[in-house]
């Protein structure tokens, strides 16, 4: 393929499948979520004392934001969810990346049980099908930090599918903590893609059917 080709090839990881900018679209259950990332399973976990997406924070229309309460060495967990079809058909490669921020006069030293993941789940929200990435809280309060991309990952086509973000985080004495996400993105490959030119030239016409662009939460 000429270089104009390959580009248009390339588009298989920046078409997005739409996520609303603001809360709606999103189903939120405090109190549970997907497991850790890679320190110990929380085995006990309560609601976050506020789970909602609150405006004016994050993007234009705000951020999800769990806040924590002032239990000593208590874990909290929430997760919001959204169901998508993928695009196009056979195996699309996909990626994904989120935004998030923790705030808290004073956080926990090591933040092992604190962590935010974005998953891919089948319809039922049941199965875990992918885990597009994760990342453990730090000690101290950063401000906006965006994730990067997650390496591919194999979805099909014309299925639904669920994606899940959990937020997690573990009390120190009896301070409380917010953990914040914005900025959902699963990267899909676009549809139709065709390549057509003369034989022997160097320009190509391309076409493809892109799904809509949006950022998430």
């Amino acid at each position: 393929f000429p270089p104009e080709a390959q580009t248009a090839l390339a588009l298989n990881q920046t078409a997005n499948p739409h996520f609303a900018s603001d809360g709606s679209s999103w189903t939120a259950s405090n109190g549970t979520g997907t497991d850790t990332c890679a320190a110990s399973t929380a085995t006990n976990q309560t609601s976050f004392s506020t789970f909602a997406f609150t405006s004016g924070d994050g993007n234009s229309a705000g951020s999800w934001q769990g806040v924590s309460g002032t239990g000593n060495n208590t874990r909290y967990k929430g997760r919001i969810s959204q169901s998508f079809t993928m695009p196009g058909n056979g195996t699309v490669k996909v990626k994904g990346r989120m935004d998030y921020q923790l705030t808290g006069a004073t956080l926990r030293a090591s933040n092992a049980d604190g962590f935010v993941r974005l998953d891919i789940y089948d319809s039922a929200n049941s199965t875990l099908v992918a885990n597009l990435t994760c990342t453990q809280l730090p000690s101290s309060s950063p401000g906006w930090t965006t994730q990067s991309f997650s390496s591919n990952t194999n979805l099909t086509g014309g299925t639904t599918y669920t994606i899940r973000v959990t937020l997690a985080y573990r009390n120190s004495g009896t301070n409380s903590a917010t953990v914040k996400i914005d900025n959902v993105i699963v990267t899909a490959a676009p549809t139709g893609l065709s390549v057509s030119g003369p034989t022997n030239s160097k320009s190509a016409s391309l076409s493809w059917t892109t799904s809509a662009a949006g950022t998430g939460a």
